[in-house]
């Protein structure tokens, strides 16, 4: 099994959808295809740039899936094992902005695009595609906006969490909101706030326009803009929350316990390879950091220019580059919780073991993988062993 295969498999659900895990326990009418082998699949995000790049925050000449040109920021793709119960066997990926996907789909698992029943798998997948994370929160929040319905044991959210991961975005939403309608105070306006907030789930709300003309938004940019700003907003908190379990690691990274058990009994080559490698992988850690920092920089500043000076310029400029702003923390996000999960697998206690060369050498091969050129790497469709 390939470092790339086992970060597939053993992936944080911000990066990964396992079809197959999530459907063994359920009747066949609880399952989320039409098509049985869809099932037993799963769905994994891969960026489409380099997420160590710190030249730019926003991703130069990448655009989303709801553009009319150029290339997705986040390629979308569904692994296809050979054997639903061992999936470190391999398989076959397909990426679904590939333009051989519809007859490599119907290939290996059987969806006919013409068929209506293959449609409606066709329309979860799209779904998919236009969210730059596989995050319970990201994913609910754009079937709900498909009217897609599924099991919930598929979302792995329940409404009490969305309702506390609302009331997050909330917190950084209602200030300005408060602002965009011309009430300096949150006194008398909690009503308006209340319904801005239901409107930003739903932009062609008659509350969503006093927001909309404040700053200036076209009424069909509305909907793409909202649904990154809520994105933008609830990285954020993910964010923060992650921020610690990194420390962790980069703590690792940075002491002899991230050198192999014997490494005196090594040769100078072995040793000078173990340190380039170690090395190499913070650096790309902290360059991806930087790049969510930036990002988030971005947003304070601009938050509080417009709510401490009530100047709206420099958060009318975030709010048009929301979009691309929103991919990359995505793109970026799903990097750091990969290299997280797998760190935790390795060290399940989080306690920061020292390892032998061999074990160590695997799990530096599967985070620099993880966070190596993404433009590159895995071109295309293709077998995964």
């Amino acid at each position: 099994m390939t470092p790339t295969l086992e970060a597939i498999i053993f992936s944080s659900q911000t990066v990964s959808l396992n079809f197959n895990e999530l459907s063994k326990p359920l009747s066949k009418s609880d399952l989320m295809f039409n098509t049985e082998a869809l099932n037993g699949t799963v769905a994994f995000k891969y960026p489409n740039f380099d997420t160590v790049d710190d030249s730019a925050v926003v991703i130069p000449g990448l655009l989303d899936i709801s553009s009319a040109s150029g290339r997705e920021a986040v390629k979308t793709a569904i692994f296809i094992p050979k054997n639903r119960d061992d999936l470190t066997m391999g398989g076959f990926g397909v990426f679904l902005d590939d333009e051989q996907a519809e007859k490599l789909m119907q290939r290996h698992v059987g969806i006919d695009a013409n068929a209506k029943k293959s449609q409606e798998d066709m329309a979860i997948l799209t779904a998919l595609r236009r969210i730059p994370s596989l995050d319970p929160f990201i994913v609910k929040e754009t079937f709900d906006l498909n009217s897609i319905t599924v099991n919930p044991a598929y979302l792995g959210i329940t409404d009490a969490e969305t309702t506390k991961i609302r009331s997050v975005i909330a917190t950084k939403v209602e200030p300005i909101v408060a602002k965009a309608i011309d009430d300096p105070s949150l006194k008398g306006v909690a009503g308006k706030v209340d319904e801005f907030l239901d409107a930003i789930w739903d932009p062609s709300a008659t509350a969503a326009g006093l927001f909309i003309k404040a700053f200036g938004i076209k009424q069909e940019e509305a909907p793409q803009i909202f649904s990154a700003w809520k994105g933008i907003a609830f990285y954020y908190n993910e964010f923060t929350k992650s921020q610690s379990r990194l420390a962790k690691v980069l703590s690792w990274l940075a002491s002899d316990s991230s050198l192999p058990r014997e490494y005196r009994l090594l040769a100078p080559g072995e040793r000078e390879r173990i340190r380039m490698f170690r090395t190499a992988v913070e650096t790309k850690i902290r360059k991806v950091f930087s790049n969510v920092g930036a990002i988030f920089r971005i947003y304070d500043e601009s938050h509080s220019q417009f709510i401490e000076y009530n100047d709206p310029t420099k958060f009318r400029a975030f709010l048009q580059n929301a979009d691309q702003y929103y991919w990359k923390l995505g793109a970026c996000n799903g990097v750091l919780a990969q290299v997280s999960i797998t760190w935790d697998r390795y060290n399940p206690q989080s306690s920061g073991n020292q390892f032998n060369f061999e074990t160590l050498d695997r799990l530096f091969k599967i985070c620099d993988s993880i966070l190596s050129s993404r433009g590159e790497g895995i071109g295309g469709s293709g077998a995964l062993k």
